[in-house]
């Protein structure tokens, strides 16, 4: 068969969307300057379009260019890891009804093969150990092709003469609701392991160093779940037993592998309206109860004296957070909640998600405050008195909401750059934190579940922000994960810069994200605010 290809072959930084029908921008090449700090993991995307000629087939199935793999030497500087280094396909959504395909899961691997036409990214990752020497490093990836040789591209990588503390000391707070112990989300997502099994804890392995690389390192533990499997239950009606056994085995597989600089508690109340507690029955199950009902209080005396007891036995208030109801509209319950974990528990931190003015209502039961974006760019001036205030903390969140293409927000239709100036908006406001709901709920509901991958969903990817991996047991991260990532590590070089100049560093985040509704996102203005604030952070480490 007569067949004549080309493949053309560009770079681009991680907060650019690259599609299957991306082409060169102005100004791309093959070759990449990638700056970083010690202590952080950093990506860009090398991009292959197969430009074939059509010769033989109508259909152009025999003009596929299958990428096989890539090899990555260096070529000059001291010592690196060749080793460390990621090679990673780009995997497209396309379940969507727009028909789109959405550049989001990343491949474990790198081979794969690239229809003509079409354009093929892929992500390198550099993880820069703690004690890299600072200086310039060089390098050459080539990629085993079916046809021929001589595609590659060239990465000079600058490392920096500052480091980042790892996530458990970092002073950016970032929280998701994980939820790996539900078996509906396992067994949808097509594992073949039971919650609490000796393969789920395999994957729990893998799951934790997910939450480690992408800096989430505010916990959240679904406690009712792990007291109950371990045999938790009612055996009065004013007493229950406790078995903490799978709590405490959870909470040392994330302290043995770096997670959690805190634990968080899931939600004591059910969310939004209702007014239920949950709470554990005669059986181990989880149940739900109206707080105006007499075993209400009861179970949550007895179920809060508990917990603190364990808390105060086994670590300190302060490592923990109690969330009592996700975005309450009512303020009687979540009050309710309060006075009895003021009793039951002294000297917690509480906080939750709120999104609307019932934060006003609440008054001085509140520690941490965590207000939706459009919460805080409808009264900033509120929020801003908070950060003057004594043992006040205030974080930041976004979900489904808001949907609004002015605001930041992680959808997967949203230009990649938007996950990263989270961390920037939220250090420009002089917030300590970000939450976000979807880290790994996988399940589905039916094509109109609006906040996945399915056909008519409306929020796309809210719900994720990982993708099962069920073949090894592991997990896929996504591009918005990437930038979420690299938005944490961005903050805490903030922190840094700080030492040196507070006033330039808060002047240069705002000069690329200074609230959630106004930010810029050019490119090249956001690569050199970013090289501009290494050599401020690095400028704080030589001075000191």
């Amino acid at each position: 068969m007569d067949h004549t290809y080309a493949v053309q072959v560009w770079t681009a930084p991680s907060t650019r969307g690259c599609f299957k029908n991306s082409v060169m921008q102005a100004g791309d090449t093959k070759s990449y300057v990638l700056d970083a700090a010690r202590n952080e993991l950093v990506s860009f995307q090398i991009l292959l379009r197969n430009v074939a000629q059509l010769k033989d087939d109508e259909d152009g199935r025999n003009n596929a260019v299958t990428v096989s793999g890539a090899k990555v030497t260096k070529t000059s500087g001291e010592d690196f890891d060749i080793s460390s280094i990621r090679l990673q396909a780009q995997e497209y959504i396309s379940s969507f009804a727009d028909g789109i395909s959405y550049p989001d899961a990343i491949a474990n691997g790198c081979a794969c093969e690239i229809a003509m036409n079409t354009t093929q990214g892929f992500w390198v990752t550099f993880p820069i150990p703690e004690n890299q020497k600072p200086g310039e490093y060089q390098f050459h990836i080539e990629f085993d092709t079916s046809f021929e040789v001589g595609v590659f591209a060239d990465v000079t990588l600058n490392v920096h003469n500052v480091t980042i503390p790892p996530s458990i000391c970092g002073e950016y707070s970032v929280e998701h609701f994980t939820t790996p112990e539900a078996q509906i989300i396992m067994d949808h997502s097509g594992y073949n392991c039971k919650a609490f099994d000796e393969k789920w804890w395999q994957f729990m392995e893998e799951y934790a160093k997910s939450l480690k690389e992408c800096r989430s390192n505010i916990y959240r533990l679904n406690i009712l779940p792990l007291l109950g499997a371990a045999g938790s239950k009612r055996v009065a009606k004013d007493k229950w037993e406790f078995n903490f056994t799978y709590l405490n085995k959870m909470i040392a597989l994330l302290k043995k592998n770096g997670v959690a600089k805190k634990f968080a508690t899931d939600d004591f109340l059910t969310p939004v309206a209702k007014g239920n507690i949950f709470a554990l029955s005669e059986t181990g199950e989880i149940i739900e109860i109206d707080i105006n009902e007499p075993d209400a209080e009861i179970w949550a005396k007895e179920f809060f004296t508990a917990l603190y007891n364990y808390i105060t036995e086994n670590s300190s208030v302060d490592d923990w957070i109690i969330h009592i109801q996700d975005e309450p509209v009512n303020e009687k319950f979540w009050l309710w909640a309060r006075e009895l974990i003021r009793k039951c528990m002294p000297g917690v931190k509480c906080g939750n998600p709120f999104t609307t003015e019932i934060i006003g209502k609440l008054g001085d039961n509140v520690e941490l405050y965590v207000p939706v974006f459009w919460a805080v760019e409808d009264n900033p001036e509120f929020f801003q008195n908070l950060l003057e205030k004594p043992n006040r903390e205030v974080w930041a969140y976004c979900c489904c909401s808001p949907s609004q293409s002015w605001y930041l927000n992680r959808f997967i239709d949203r230009p990649p750059i938007h996950s990263r100036l989270i961390a920037w908006a939220t250090y420009s406001q002089g917030f300590t934190g970000f939450l976000h709901y979807g880290y790994s709920y996988w399940q589905k509901t039916s094509q109109f579940y609006p906040f996945g991958i399915e056909k008519y969903s409306e929020y796309k990817g809210d719900c994720m922000l990982i993708y099962p991996s069920p073949e090894d047991n592991s997990y896929k991260i996504s591009v918005r994960y990437i930038n979420i990532r690299d938005g944490a590590q961005d903050y805490e070089l903030f922190k840094i810069a700080e030492r040196a100049d507070s006033q330039k560093a808060k002047e240069l985040s705002k000069s690329i994200a200074e609230r959630y509704t106004v930010f810029d996102m050019d490119e090249k203005h956001f690569i050199n605010a970013r090289r501009q604030l290494l050599l401020l952070a690095e400028s704080s480490v030589i001075e000191k």
